[in-house]
């Protein structure tokens, strides 16, 4: 993003703000869909051509008169909508004609869309929404699951610009222009506030002075920031730029240092109560309320954070690496007291949602909470009228990529919808998977991770439930099971090499090699590949099922990411050699497995080996055999 100063920079300052407000006004009194959508596109993609650079070469510290030509195109083609919102409402979809005039704004918007999906989100999402144009239109002349009758060009442009449920103004942009710009302004308010310095403070103490403390601490205030800015990448820079550098200085290599970082970072998109911006969109998609869907993913958002502190607890000892955190760095326990009144916005967040209220009331209360209880806090964190404006304009600036990746989402969505490729291509999964449930989900899952390549987590749910979802859900799969597993992929994808974008992010920060850190981040995220898998067998893991399916469950699995992770880092008490490390990983896979009679036989047995390695009476070393003969005795 460009960093612009003087007049431009104050004119861009006074621009994100109204835009601020207006979405703030339009949680207040009540704005119609249709119009809120395209003041809301008009806000972000115009400022868009302006901050991002057309490529590597353009100024970084001015607008072309190419970027200001396309930032006004970008503020009159939306504005058409907005102006003719009634007529546009009224008319029949499909049925009545397109005219020329909507032709011409149609396609002009189109094409700046794509451009738009570009430059603020990244190559291959543009790209894919440019196949999905030229599908709509040459379908006819393909073959197999791409072959569909056709759509005349005015009915493609209609489909694209004029379509309020699907296009670019469809229900996509609808999520983005309400619940998911006060909730990045939420964040922005949080990261301008003393709430984010009490998040590192609880982190501190949490886990500061534990073996692996500083990596301990990445995960906690990674976690804070992740689930609230819901852009792993962000969440690198925002939170990387001290927590590596402290692993590092404590003794963790910067390949390790980056994969703990970028980890916890990707995971936290998936933790609740806020989970990023894909929720919004599921809950929509899946029609059940926001407030239980984070209910669900709860359990499997917690083993994940739980699987990575075994992991780095053990890379901790098998390194010789104790806290190694002063008492200084650690705040007092009543201090951390005296501040947990900065906890207040999450729990208000989670109080109005369980009381009935909107998830776009309960951004606004939690902005609003976030400026009050900033008065509480020592002055230099109090929320002074600059401030203030500052974070709304931080807000709009970051939403701008998500705003762009829905719009060009819809057009995605809609080629999907009207060429029926989706159905076409849950029929092909299912054909290659020969019925068999596993293969199905063994298939879905390397779809969820190609789409989630190099493409934020929002945009790559969106294509995988498009396509993926649908053939779990028609295999029998729960259908809350399914979208997560998805959302799961997509968001572990941004850790999956060779195309690690978070894992990349965070070696930049920490000057390692990048494919070492990706491959680093795979063994910490190893919980991200297990769990979604088990939930679909067992819905105990989203909490559907009785008390004693989900306790069972919890034991179960905290039982098998232990053994797991004590296989992939080859320690547990001590040094593992290669057959004791199979033997633990595969433990710890069966302890997943549907059946909880095979899975706690499985955990039986590798806790016997954990607790025969552990060093007893001054033995330091008890080599495989004699684990063995103590399981056999």
């Amino acid at each position: 993003m460009r960093k612009l100063e003087g007049k431009i920079a104050l004119a861009i300052t006074i621009w994100t703000v109204l835009a601020a407000l207006f979405h703030i006004y339009a949680v207040i009194e009540y704005v119609k869909t249709s119009i809120l959508c395209s003041v809301h596109l008009l806000s972000c993609l115009s400022l868009g051509f302006i901050l991002y650079p057309a490529n590597s070469k353009s100024p970084k510290d001015r607008a072309t008169i190419i970027d200001i030509i396309l930032a006004i195109i970008a503020l009159i083609c939306p504005l058409y909508i907005a102006l003719n919102s009634t007529y546009i409402e009224s008319r029949l979809y499909l049925a009545d004609p397109v005219t020329t005039l909507e032709v011409v704004i149609g396609s002009i918007y189109i094409v700046l869309v794509v451009e738009a999906t570009r430059r603020m989100v990244n190559g291959v999402m543009a790209s894919i929404v440019g196949l999905s144009i030229i599908h709509v239109l040459v379908g006819p002349y393909l073959f197999g699951v791409l072959k569909h009758p056709g759509f005349k060009y005015p009915r493609m442009v209609e489909m694209f610009y004029l379509n309020l449920d699907q296009g670019i103004f469809g229900m996509l942009s609808s999520i983005s222009s309400s619940y998911l710009i006060l909730f990045i302004i939420f964040g922005a308010f949080i990261s301008h506030s003393g709430v984010g310095s009490f998040f590192n403070e609880l982190a501190f103490r949490i886990a500061g002075n534990s073996p692996g403390g500083p990596a301990k601490v990445s995960i906690w205030s990674s976690g804070f920031f992740g689930m609230v800015s819901g852009m792993g990448t962000a969440n690198v820079y925002t939170t990387g730029s001290f927590t590596i550098p402290m692993m590092k200085k404590y003794g963790y290599e910067p390949e390790f240092a980056a994969a703990v970082e970028a980890t916890a970072s990707t995971g936290g998109q998936y933790m609740p109560p806020i989970m990023g911006a894909a929720a919004f969109i599921m809950a929509e998609i899946i029609g059940i309320p926001y407030l239980k869907l984070t209910l669900y993913a709860s359990l499997s958002a917690i083993l994940f954070y739980v699987s990575m502190a075994f992991c780095i607890h053990m890379a901790a000892r098998k390194r010789n690496l104790g806290s190694a955190v002063g008492e200084d760095e650690i705040i007092p326990w009543k201090n951390i007291l005296k501040r947990s009144y900065c906890l207040a916005s999450l729990i208000g967040i989670i109080a109005f949602l369980v009381i009935g209220y909107s998830p776009m009331y309960a951004g606004l209360f939690g902005i609003i909470i976030v400026v009050i209880g900033s008065y509480l806090d020592q002055k230099s964190n109090w929320m002074t009228p600059g401030k203030i404006l500052k974070a709304l304009e931080t807000g709009v600036k970051n939403t701008i990529m998500v705003a762009a990746a829905c719009a060009g989402a819809g057009i995605i969505v809609a080629s999907i919808a009207h060429t029926s490729f989706g159905v076409s291509f849950v029929s092909l999964i299912m054909n290659l998977s020969g019925g068999y449930l596993f293969i199905a989900i063994l298939l879905t899952a390397l779809l969820s991770i190609i789409l989630g390549i190099g493409m934020p987590t929002t945009p790559a749910y969106i294509l995988a439930s498009s396509l993926a979802a649908p053939v779990l859900v028609e295999q029998g799969v729960d259908i809350v099971a399914a979208h997560l597993f998805v959302l799961y992929f997509a968001k572990i994808a941004e850790v999956t090499p060779p195309v690690a974008v978070c894992a990349y992010a965070a070696a930049s920060i920490a000057r390692a090699d990048s494919f070492k850190t990706g491959i680093q981040a795979q063994k910490l995220a190893v919980s991200g590949y297990v769990l979604p898998i088990a939930f679909v067998y067992n819905t105990a893991l989203i909490m559907k099922g009785t008390i004693l399916e989900i306790f069972v469950s919890i034991s179960l699995s905290v039982a098998g990411l232990l053994l797991l992770n004590g296989g992939i880092e080859g320690w547990l008490h001590r040094n593992l050699n290669t057959s004791l490390r199979i033997t633990l990983i595969a433990l710890g896979g069966i302890c997943f497995v549907p059946n909880h009679y095979i899975g706690a036989v499985a955990a039986i047995m590798g806790i016997t080996i954990a607790m025969a390695l552990k060093p007893r009476n001054g033995i330091k070393d008890i080599n495989t055999k004699t684990a063995t003969n103590k399981i056999i005795g």
